[in-house]
């Protein structure tokens, strides 16, 4: 498991990946019947999938901010 502070940003990866997943299987639901129904669906899972990473990133991305701004301040000068 992850540390404690890279949960959220774990779960929210985790689900990008899933949903990445069932993207695909639309997609390939799509090749093999051309309903325009499975398309819509792999595009619209896609941008979910998508919107999930970024989310991983901006939480990894704050995680990693506050830490530097923590470290910076226990290596004060005093």
């Amino acid at each position: 498991p992850p540390p404690a502070p890279l949960v959220e940003a774990h779960e929210a990866y985790l689900q990008g990946l899933e949903l990445e997943l069932a993207a695909l299987d639309h997609m390939l639901a799509f090749y093999s019947s051309f309903r325009i129904e499975d398309a819509n669906r792999a595009v619209l899972t896609m941008e979910e999938a998508g919107r999930r990473f970024e989310q991983a990133r901006v939480t990894f991305d704050r995680q990693q901010t506050q830490l530097g701004a923590e470290t910076a301040a226990a290596h004060s000068i005093r």
